[in-house]
């Protein structure tokens, strides 16, 4: 949970450490406000779309603010209303759920996922200290449920935030039309308005990079992770930054098959040696398959019919692509 108020005491940070009663039910996970958050929430590829569709609408009377923050992430939001709080007229346009990638898709719902590992260890652990033996086999379905409203909560706090800061929330896509001038694609009504800004702040934030090897439509990003809701038995995991190592643990610990493959020698390339050899070890002794130098070089559907989401793939690596795995 935020600490505290979290982002409504600290505009300017994101706190996001979980408490061991993050996900239960007493935190409000299950509420009406969680639900509402969610049916406000758009696919982000809709985006381009939306606005070839809406512009022909487009009102000519623009709506004057002092400053228009696109982008409704971490830094956005706080930008946001810091200025609103010095007094300025500001309007925030988001078109997918507030928060950014840390709520969204990055440190809160992984560290969900982390704690839900904690505690699966703990009940493999248990029988050695006199407790009986309990069942650690992972519904990931109701994991992701519970880990979803809890982050649905989360953007519902920052979107109450930006009201308690006089900040206008626009739901729906912005583009910078020119100096000060600002169209936003409205998720609600189909309508497009302008906005006129003596200052405006783009603050869109990033995506995963894909590699451009064949059959990478077959692969999910860091994303598509948190959209799993079946536990998969195999995996291989492409990267050995941050990101790719911290999967690549939750899914061994929760029990899935995984392998890990390296461009270079070693995991975490930018980190110390020291620390970035003691991870190798410790994965390698906790079940994980590190393989080396071991680049992508493409992805083939081993079942009719296979996505992203479902379906057996097999996964070409090595620097003649003759080396393979497959994985779910």
């Amino acid at each position: 949970s935020l600490r505290g108020a979290g982002p409504q005491a600290h505009p300017g940070t994101c706190q996001c450490s979980l408490g061991p009663a993050g996900l239960l039910p007493e935190a409000s996970m299950f509420s009406a406000t969680a639900a509402a958050a969610r049916r406000a929430v758009t696919s982000g590829s809709t985006a381009p779309a939306a606005f070839a569709a809406r512009r022909a609408g487009m009102s000519s009377a623009a709506a004057e603010y002092d400053y228009v923050v696109i982008g409704g992430g971490s830094g956005g939001i706080a930008s946001a209303r810091r200025a609103a709080g010095h007094g300025a007229k500001v309007a925030l346009v988001e078109g997918n759920k507030l928060g950014g990638t840390c709520v969204n898709v990055g440190c809160v719902p992984k560290k969900v996922m982390v704690h839900a590992t904690e505690l699966r260890e703990h009940l493999r652990l248990a029988k050695y200290y006199g407790l009986p033996e309990a069942k650690s086999d992972v519904d990931m379905a109701a994991l992701k449920a519970a880990r979803d409203s809890y982050v649905a909560r989360l953007n519902g706090i920052y979107g109450r935030n930006l009201g308690n800061s006089q900040v206008d929330h626009l739901q729906g896509w912005g583009r910078l039309e020119g100096p000060g001038s600002v169209s936003v694609a409205m998720e609600e009504g189909g309508e497009t308005r302008l906005l006129s800004a003596k200052h405006v702040l783009l603050a869109p934030g990033g995506k995963p990079f894909v590699p451009p090897v064949p059959g990478s439509e077959l692969a999910i990003t860091s994303d598509g992770f948190f959209q799993l809701d079946k536990l998969p038995g195999k995996v291989v995991v492409v990267g050995g930054g941050y990101i790719g190592v911290e999967l690549a643990g939750v899914l061994n610990a929760l029990g899935t098959d995984v392998t890990l493959l390296l461009r270079g020698q070693r995991p975490l390339p930018s980190f110390d040696e020291t620390i970035a050899s003691a991870l190798q070890f410790a994965m390698s002794d906790s079940g994980v398959a590190v393989r080396c130098n071991s680049p992508l070089a493409g992805i083939e559907a081993v079942e009719a019919g296979a996505t992203a989401m479902q379906g057996r793939k097999r996964v070409l690596f090595g620097e003649q692509g003759d080396q393979s795995e497959e994985a779910d």
